[in-house]
């Protein structure tokens, strides 16, 4: 790609500065969702197994979209959790540096029923409401949600949706 530029300050606009940018391959296998399994000692002597999954950003996976293959990677993190056996799931957004709404609804959607996730206004002040549709859940046990302070959009409205439900009891 080449960027053409006149430089501030330059008296005569026939002498452009032509720069030309290599654009690299962006890899997000470093964005994708991981699952951790941790046994924890409980006061009682007991073990607490908790399934910790890590969720760096909701990227958009344009080639999965291509091959109906939307929630894939995320999909298969919550299932491995979940054949683990454990006795609640942590879902850590310290990380998540936000991304795709979209993506946080599609995923939002492995932990509930259905209902609204995201609400949005429009450049014109129009208000439009992002919601899962599908009543089927992945995982249907107890949950914890990590996030931060100053969260981007997605990741605030992901955390919103599975607070709502923790005040409604359904977490």
């Amino acid at each position: 790609m080449r960027l053409t530029i006149l430089p501030v300050g330059a008296t005569d606009a026939s002498l452009p500065k032509t720069i030309s940018l290599v654009r690299d391959e962006v890899s997000l296998e470093d964005q994708q969702a991981k699952a951790q399994i941790l046994d924890l000692p409980t006061s009682q002597g007991t073990t607490l197994r908790l399934g910790v999954i890590d969720l760096p950003s909701f990227y958009a996976d344009l080639a999965a979209r291509r091959t109906s293959q939307r929630d894939g990677r995320r999909r298969t993190v919550a299932q491995e959790v979940e054949g683990e056996h454990v006795r609640g799931v942590v879902l850590d957004l310290r990380r998540n540096g936000g991304g795709s709404l979209e993506e946080a609804v599609s995923l939002t959607g492995l932990f509930i029923r259905e209902g609204p996730v995201v609400q949005t206004r429009g450049p014109r002040g129009d208000i439009g409401v992002d919601a899962d549709t599908d009543p089927s859940v992945l995982y249907d046990g107890r949950w914890s949600c990590l996030s931060v302070a100053s969260a981007h959009q997605p990741r605030k409205s992901w955390s919103a949706r599975f607070k709502t439900m923790a005040r409604r009891g359904c977490g």
